[in-house]
């Protein structure tokens, strides 16, 4: 069995025991476990009629009262001890409320001789009872080699010269835990079974009290294994681990153990845990390493784009001319077939093969017309954005260029995706790279929510009088967000689909660049029956006359 914390003089703790007053379950019970863990025996009483008849059978070394009784005063109870058992040595310990000015004469007129602030730093406490408990073998053996000397006071509270020190020690575990608290970590102190002793304030997330609760209840499932296993190594081998658990809500916390020692080579039976809130800086590393990753992306994608749209051109222009030289061609042939027999090939006619042979060659034509779109469309997309905001964006250009680069997804997910905008709206501010990359992830999430390729999703742009300001609406037939996900959903990192690949970053970035641009998002939702998000984009003050 690893060595027990605060051994008082003596060495046996059983033969000390301590007496705890409050009326407060909890704490009797928290300062109990913690007494009773480091070797002492205690006994409780609820109230000061009990704590008498308590003291008229026991004979407790140290007594912890509890200042704010609801039957007698904390102080009342310690004076009343003093009088009924004036030839007791013991010393008592008061409880007071944190930010109560403790009256240091009073204390001292009631037969207590110290304090400690609630909620109580064990740690500071057992402290505490070893040194009172160290004066009090200093001052038997006084008495027993000094017996002809004037006995000390019987309500004996100790020499100036110890009021001090104690004063001056109650100072500095007061700046201690001043100190502690103000951390913005968590600090937490386990025993080997994983009960929290001490917390200075509730990690991340967290608003209920964890004193005598175990700390692996509150962590998320996944991290309870790494967890245990920290707690592990900590308490065996000693070692200080660390390590990262993610919480449900997008919170990432950073958490080290480590083992308390009382001496360099003595361990105490707790461990050390700091919970640090890593959010802020997790997510900016993950945005960081997807910016990263999406510059590569981008640079491949338009070196990609380049050497795709070169032999493009040379088909296209190829195409263009056997197509033009195949028609005519086909002129001559149909006029010959006028006055001569038709020229047989494989039971076709040669005016059948070229007409044929022309449709061919528009298909190539058309398909290699539209590898050049989608290369234009690559590049626009990957060309740098000077992120400047413009008086003259149109929105149904905006809204056509993110169709048009959706094509293969829209294909995928629905038979009817189409866009209802007058091409005459007023122009909006903004910068159409960054309006674009909104409508794109709008229209993309749409249709990644659709069941089948029978549901629909619609755009619609129209000048809203009411507000003076351009609304587009994109609404789908798809599954719905729950009541729940609607007030996260635009959270950095949360997403609902992390097992297909989402980041959780698209609508809030579609929120950011919306901020920038002073326009507004609104999203309506209800599971099962679709979603529809709603953009109210600034209009461009430098309007013709004719504009709404």
């Amino acid at each position: 069995m690893s060595e027990k914390p605060l051994t008082p003089p003596g060495g046996n703790r059983n033969n000390l025991l301590i007496l705890i007053v409050d009326t407060d379950d909890e704490t009797r019970r928290g300062l109990a476990r913690f007494l009773e863990n480091s070797g002492y025996g205690v006994a409780v009483a609820e109230g000061g009629v009990t704590a008498m008849i308590q003291l008229s059978v026991i004979h407790p070394d140290i007594i912890i009262i509890d200042s704010e009784r609801p039957d007698m005063d904390g102080f009342e109870v310690s004076a009343t001890i003093g009088r009924k058992f004036p030839e007791r040595m013991h010393s008592i310990i008061m409880m007071v409320p944190q930010g109560c000015t403790v009256s240091v004469d009073r204390m001292f007129a009631s037969g207590a001789e110290e304090y400690v602030t609630k909620p109580v730093h064990l740690i500071a406490l057992g402290r505490l009872i070893k040194r009172k408990l160290e004066y009090q073998a200093m001052v038997l053996a006084m008495r027993l080699h000094q017996p002809n000397k004037e006995p000390l006071p019987a309500t004996w509270n100790g020499s100036r010269e110890l009021d001090r020190i104690n004063m001056a020690l109650n100072e500095s575990e007061d700046k201690f835990k001043c100190l502690v608290d103000s951390s913005p970590d968590t600090i937490v102190i386990l025993d080997q079974v994983g009960f929290v002793h001490f917390i200075n304030h509730p990690p991340p997330g967290q608003s209920e009290n964890l004193m005598e609760k175990r700390l692996l209840d509150i962590l998320p499932e996944q991290s309870k294994p790494r967890f245990l296993r920290a707690m592990h190594g900590t308490f065996t081998r000693l070692q200080t681990e660390s390590f990262q658990i993610g919480g449900p809500d997008g919170t990432w916390w950073h958490v080290r153990t480590a083992p308390m020692k009382q001496h360099e080579n003595i361990s105490l039976p707790w461990a050390m845990v700091i919970v640090s809130d890593r959010t802020q800086q997790h997510n900016t590393e993950t945005k960081a390493m997807r910016n990263a990753r999406l510059a590569t992306i981008g640079a491949l994608v338009a070196n990609v784009a380049h050497e795709v749209n070169n032999p493009n051109n040379a088909i296209l222009l190829q195409a263009s001319w056997l197509k033009k030289t195949w028609q005519n061609i086909l002129v001559q042939v149909s006029e010959n077939e006028k006055i001569y027999d038709p020229i047989m090939l494989d039971g076709e006619t040669l005016r059948e093969i070229l007409e044929k042979s022309s449709g061919f060659l528009a298909d190539i034509v058309g398909n290699s017309r539209r590898i050049g779109s989608i290369v234009r469309d690559m590049k626009r997309v990957t060309r740098p954005d000077d992120g400047i905001l413009r008086n003259d964006v149109c929105i149904k250009k905006v809204l056509d260029s993110a169709l048009s680069i959706l094509a293969n997804p829209i294909h995928k997910h629905t038979q009817s995706c189409f866009a209802e905008a007058d091409p005459n709206l007023p122009r909006v501010i903004g910068n159409p790279h960054q309006l674009e990359q909104v409508f794109i992830n709008l229209i993309l999430n749409a249709l990644q929510s659709l069941p089948d390729r029978t549901r629909k999703v619609r755009i619609r742009a129209w000048f809203d009088e009411t507000i003076r300001k351009i609304a587009v609406v994109v609404e789908d037939e798809g599954e719905g967000i729950t009541e729940e996900n609607l007030e996260k959903i635009c959270f950095p990192f949360f997403t609902t689909k992390l097992a297909k690949g989402g980041t959780g970053l698209g609508l809030a970035i579609c929120r950011s660049i919306l901020t920038r641009h002073k326009s507004s998002m609104d999203i309506n939702s209800e599971s099962g029956r679709g979603t529809s998000i709603r953009i109210n984009l600034t209009i461009s003050p430098n309007q013709p006359e004719s504009a709404p």
